[in-house]
């Protein structure tokens, strides 16, 4: 890396660790776990992802006892390493026998994203590959069968992406 490209490359980094660190000093509880790459969508390309998570509930979500989420997202490159989404659930919760509904199912919350890219990984750079996403999460399930919140909700993930060799990465 060339001296003239290093100071352009080091604001970067300092720009995207601020917006890491600035909404963690408001943060009051544990949050889900969220996973994705620094990779965006090509330019004028589509990408769709579905996944299936079956989870038993905690004892505190009595009477619902289990939930499965049928996740779907299309995403679409706007930009040169930025992208916008949609994701919407199909939720299923199994409730205790004798609860009414007993298996209420449906659309959940749906999930609004931007995800720009910050900086491409390059070969033989230590620098990982850095991206910033913000979600905006609109209240589109059903609160009176427990298939939303009722509240509009966001959250802003930065993410760092190192390959360990040509076959693998760590994100």
């Amino acid at each position: 890396m060339t001296k003239s490209r290093r100071p352009h490359t080091l604001s970067r980094l300092r720009f995207v660790l601020f917006l890491l660190i600035l909404p963690a000093a408001t943060a009051r509880a544990q949050q889900p776990f969220v996973t994705d790459d620094a990779d965006t969508t090509p330019r004028r390309h589509f990408h769709f992802e579905f996944s299936n998570e079956f989870d038993l509930l905690q004892g505190s979500s009595f009477p619902s006892r289990k939930q499965n989420t049928a996740d779907f997202e299309l995403d679409y490159g706007l930009f040169d390493r930025v992208e916008i989404g949609i994701e919407s659930p199909l939720l299923t919760i199994f409730n205790a026998p004798g609860t009414i509904p007993k298996t209420p199912s449906g659309v959940g919350d749906t999930n609004l994203s931007l995800k720009y890219n910050v900086l491409r990984e390059r070969e033989n750079s230590r620098m990982p590959a850095m991206a910033v996403a913000f979600n905006l999460e609109l209240p589109t399930g059903d609160t009176k069968r427990q298939l939303g919140s009722g509240l509009a909700d966001f959250y802003m993930n930065g993410i760092l992406q190192k390959s360990l060799n040509r076959r693998s990465s760590c994100d």
